[in-house]
């Protein structure tokens, strides 16, 4: 199973690759790009695997002055195996910000617009939460993931459901006395959280929570977790600068305790903290 999942990373970092290619094909105006990958989740049953994952990335030129941005989104992808070899079958990729003063490498990004509502000629996500989330697509997965693993993508389904607003993707994970913190409102309990979070998703277009893992430590049916958040709050554009533009864009975390509850891993205590533009 895990040559299976090794080279399903390697099809879909391919396809980054080739991403970055594509926007910046003139290497003489860019000085740096990176993309980094985050909340991978891989799901594989038999002959074929489901991919989720967001994605953030910067990219700076020296020239005419510093400039810099940043972007980030959200991707699925299906994958068959074929005569023991797996193969790309669709890629889906939403960019839902860009910010920054490196305007010229803004306009080449197919950044969806911000203001709400449906109008006739909106272009619609590519992304589906009810349609494309792996646990949806495959919903019995086969075994071959350690327990930190299963832990990831635990925390992982969480944010693709806030972030697509698929709320049954974000119910799923959380226990039923699961308490959770996060400011402006307090603490919350699951039903209490989960209207909370509805209201507050409904005043932008996109959401998204790039997230890396700092430490994950598991005793028994109990696991501890860290998690950095990539991408800036509020005002997502953080301040890069020549001597930081390689640093990973840290703006919040997430603490966050689980429990094995019917041989699943549940959140049953998570606190966010906003680190602040400089985090």
């Amino acid at each position: 199973m895990k040559e299976d999942y090794d080279q399903i990373k390697s099809l879909f970092q391919n396809v980054m690759e080739n991403t970055e290619a594509i926007w910046a094909p003139d290497k003489m105006e860019i000085d740096y790009i990176h993309i980094y990958t985050c909340g991978s989740v891989i799901r594989i049953c038999e002959n074929r695997g489901a991919q989720s994952a967001e994605i953030t990335g910067v990219a700076s030129s020296e020239k005419d002055g510093f400039r810099a941005c940043q972007f980030a989104g959200i991707c699925v992808a299906e994958y068959e195996k074929r005569k023991n070899k797996w193969e790309t079958i669709s890629v889906k990729m939403d960019i839902t910000h860009a910010e920054g003063n490196f305007k010229s490498f803004i306009e080449k990004l197919p950044v969806h617009e911000q203001s709400l509502g449906w109008h006739k000629k909106i272009r619609l996500p590519a992304v589906s939460g009810e349609l494309d989330s792996p646990f949806g697509k495959i919903p019995s997965a086969e075994e071959g993931l350690t327990e930190q693993e299963k832990i990831l993508q635990s925390f992982y389904r969480y944010i693709f459901g806030i972030d697509t607003a698929s709320f049954e993707n974000v119910s799923q994970v959380l226990a039923e006395n699961v308490m959770v913190i996060m400011e402006p409102f307090g603490m919350m309990d699951k039903r209490t959280f989960l209207q909370t979070i509805k209201l507050q998703r409904m005043t932008e277009r996109f959401w998204i929570h790039p997230v890396l893992p700092e430490k994950v430590q598991v005793t028994k049916d109990e696991a501890k977790a860290y998690f950095l958040r990539l991408m800036g709050h509020g005002k997502r554009w953080l301040q890069f600068a020549p001597d930081n533009v390689k640093n990973v864009p840290v703006c919040g975390s997430y603490d966050v305790d689980f429990k094995r509850q019917g041989g699943e891993w549940k959140i049953i205590r998570m606190e966010y903290i906003y680190l602040g533009e400089e985090g």
